[in-house]
């Protein structure tokens, strides 16, 4: 009896003060909300966003189609992406105000307002959609977030956090799983999910760069299909600067002449 009380005393004295730490933890981590918000701005910046991006479309690991894009981001309302190459496609621009999306097509002079459902659609024909590519989702208010655990993504220490669309929100994925890096809150890789919890599509962060205000951003993106891992497209990010941005780029007159 005395050496079973002895072991009981033992326990506690053990236990207590791991669950004490464990709860302590828990309670001096940021809010899974927060966390998402300081990943968002640690890319984007504090207001607004200018990329060249160099895109690459893999398709059955030996077609390769190269896409230049440029963009101007005004978070978290405006954002303009204009094709440069290749040339069948050079002036081919996307706009969003809100959550409305135009599309300008110079071939045939034509201006399209984009329905939810094209919206949700394949970018030509690369692993992205078009709400991707003109950042049409905001991570902090058209998703509940949620902590799951810690756990690491490409050997780095993250948050696992889980996003859920809003009843309100566009879904185009069930749900979607971010691994943001505890220390410089870096999207290390991002996992989206269908309405059958099916793993769909994978991002991940294959190589970062220095940005200002001493912040480590992406520098090249791998996007992979679940089905087929041959399938894929990569994004690297050419150039980016966060210089200010006025109202009168982001109009329908403006994304025509673009350049």
């Amino acid at each position: 009896m005395k050496k079973q009380l002895l072991l009981m005393m033992l326990f506690l004295v053990l236990a207590i003060p791991a669950l004490i730490w464990k709860n302590s933890l828990h309670a001096s981590l940021p809010g899974a909300k927060e966390l998402v918000q300081k990943a968002v701005q640690n890319l984007y910046g504090n207001n607004s966003m200018q990329t060249e991006l160099n895109i690459k479309n893999y398709n059955a690991g030996t077609e390769v189609i190269e896409i230049v894009v440029k963009t101007w981001q005004k978070t978290p309302e405006n954002m303009l992406a204009l094709v440069t190459a290749p040339a069948r496609d050079k002036g081919t621009a996307y706009l969003r105000k809100g959550k409305e999306v135009w599309k300008w097509q110079p071939a045939n002079e034509k201006m399209s307002k984009l329905t939810n459902p094209e919206i949700a659609e394949k970018w030509m024909n690369t692993q992205l959609t078009i709400a991707d590519i003109t950042a049409y989702h905001s991570l902090t208010d058209d998703f509940t977030a949620s902590f799951k655990n810690f756990t690491k993504a490409n050997g780095q220490d993250c948050y696992l956090i889980e996003l859920v669309p809003n009843s309100e929100a566009l879904q185009i994925w069930y749900r979607t799983e971010l691994y943001i890096n505890s220390k410089n809150y870096v999207i290390e890789k991002a996992e989206y999910y269908d309405e059958d919890d099916y793993l769909i599509i994978t991002a991940t962060t294959l190589q970062t760069q220095p940005a200002a205000g001493g912040r480590t951003i992406p520098q090249l993106v791998e996007w992979i299909s679940a089905a087929d891992e041959t399938q894929k497209t990569t994004v690297e990010y050419n150039t980016v600067n966060y210089d200010p941005l006025p109202d009168s780029a982001f109009t329908l007159d403006y994304m025509k002449v673009a350049r």
